[in-house]
This record gives C-alpha cells, structure tokens and sequence, in this order.
C-alpha cells in the first residue's frame, strides 16, 4: 500500500509539472556590453546617473519575418545611492511569433572601499502572440537565389 502511494504521489506530481512546461524563443541581445540591463537586472542605478537606452536589432534584412528586437530602458540610482530602480521594456519578432516584455528591476548596492557589490531582481509581464494564419515561403529560382 505503501509503494503505491508513493507512486501516486511521484505520478501526480509529474503531471502538474509538465501541465506547467513550455517553450521559449528568447531574444537574441548582441548589443548587451551597451545596455547590460536586458541581461543583468543588478546593473540597476549602478553608474549613479539616470540613464535611457533604447535599442533595435534586426538581422537577415530583406527577408520577410526575419528577427526584429526592439529594447529601452531607464534606470537610476535612489536612497542616497543604496538601491537602484528601472524599467525595461522588450520587443521581439520572428517570422509570426511575437513577444512583448515589460519589467521593473530594484538592486540593492553594497559599497566597500574600491568597489561595489550590487544583488538585484527583476519582475514584470509578458505577452506571446502566434498569428496563425501567416506563413513565409521561398521559391527556388536557380542556383544560390531564393525568391518569395
């Protein structure tokens, strides 16, 4: 009786992890030395200056649905430069996926005589859309040349 209870437990417990299992199609950030902030919430009122930063990427230019990533944010440094506020917002597409993020960042800095320690966290929402009803194809029209 034991051991099946055990492995009712062990069973239910792997379905309600996999109803909870999904996917993701991250964007890609090659400009991240610029903004740090898209990857790095700690960075967060770092410089101890209000900063803006607003980026767009995009790769394989004149193919329909290639990569698109749009980012800005701001941040600053609050309570006598103790903690560190910021916003970030991020749009990414490919092909008919589309992904909208908005986050708030807090980090929490430690001075010590030549450097600082910065912990920070990140929360925020994000939207997934799939337009179903759009689909990219190419035809082949000889060697090495792809049309649509």
């Amino acid at each position: 009786m034991k051991k099946l209870n055990t492995f009712t437990l062990i069973l239910f417990t792997l379905i309600l992890a996999s109803l909870s299992a999904f996917g993701q199609q991250d964007p890609l950030y090659s400009q991240y030395l610029i903004n740090p902030l898209v990857i790095n919430p700690a960075y967060s009122g770092l410089n101890n200056n209000f900063n803006v930063m607003v980026g767009y990427r995009t790769q394989w230019t004149g193919l329909d649905g290639q990569p698109q990533t749009f980012n800005a944010s701001a941040h600053t440094s609050l309570v006598n430069k103790k903690v560190g506020a910021g916003i970030l917002v991020t749009h990414d597409q490919i092909g008919n996926l589309k992904t909208t993020e908005a986050n708030a960042t807090f980090a929490y800095k430690l001075n010590f005589e030549e450097s600082t320690f910065s912990f920070g966290m990140q929360a925020g929402s994000s939207k997934f859309c799939k337009q179903l009803f759009i689909a990219y194809y190419f035809k082949y029209r000889g060697p090495g040349v792809y049309r649509r």
